[in-house]
């Protein structure tokens, strides 16, 4: 037997079928708990903009130099 546990996964494509596609799969083979749009992964910032998507570290780097 053997048992996986992931904390998270990041699913990026360019449309939602694809997205909603690859869910799909995935949850046919493996039990899955939805945790909604990204905001914050790897200690970087995830913004929706109309041209795309804009990553940003600039919060966590403030916020370390503080302590």
């Amino acid at each position: 037997m053997l048992r996986l546990c992931m904390d998270n996964m990041l699913i990026l494509y360019s449309n939602d079928h694809m997205i909603k596609s690859t869910e799909k799969m995935l949850t046919s083979k493996f039990y899955m708990k939805e945790l909604g749009v990204a905001i914050v992964i790897l200690e970087i910032n995830i913004y929706k903009t109309s041209n795309g998507l804009i990553l940003s570290k600039s919060y966590w780097e403030k916020f370390r130099e503080i302590f």
